[in-house]
């Protein structure tokens, strides 16, 4: 089976990700001296609430790498293929810290497409990597 996780910042919501058939990984936010999970102890309209009413500007953090490690354990674990899709390179660092956790997995391979709304044609199509993975973990950001 092929198994697909997203990080929070694909905006799929959690009570979504049934029908995307996907796992969310939740990004940890802080918004002035409290910490949350996105999606988990944090609703986006509290977000937006929090986010209004504030002067500062909420920081990112990236999803739990334990529990990111522990999902992607548990799947190749029953021989599925993973594909792991995060927010941009370009405006997180999810994407390689993805790839370093996962460097030293003996099946791992990566596919590079670019999430800032643009279509590179020298770039392959997550349609184009999903149907050639086999038995892989697949990092695409």
């Amino acid at each position: 089976m092929r198994r697909i996780i997203v990080d929070s910042g694909s905006s799929i919501k959690v009570d979504e990700k049934k029908m995307y058939g996907v796992e969310i990984l939740p990004i940890q936010l802080q918004m002035g001296n409290d910490f949350f999970w996105d999606g988990v102890n944090l609703s986006t309209e509290e977000f937006y609430s929090r986010l209004k009413d504030s002067s500062q500007f909420p920081k990112t953090s990236l999803p739990s790498l334990e529990e990111t490690q522990k999902l992607v354990d548990l799947y190749t674990g029953q021989g599925d293929e993973v594909l792991i899709i995060t927010i941009s390179s370009g405006i997180s660092g999810t994407y390689q810290t993805m790839k370093m956790l996962f460097n030293d997995y003996e099946n791992v391979g990566s596919g590079v497409v670019g999430s800032t709304g643009r279509n590179i044609p020298s770039t392959p199509s997550p349609r184009a990597i999903i149907p050639s993975m086999v038995s892989r973990i697949f990092i695409i950001c």
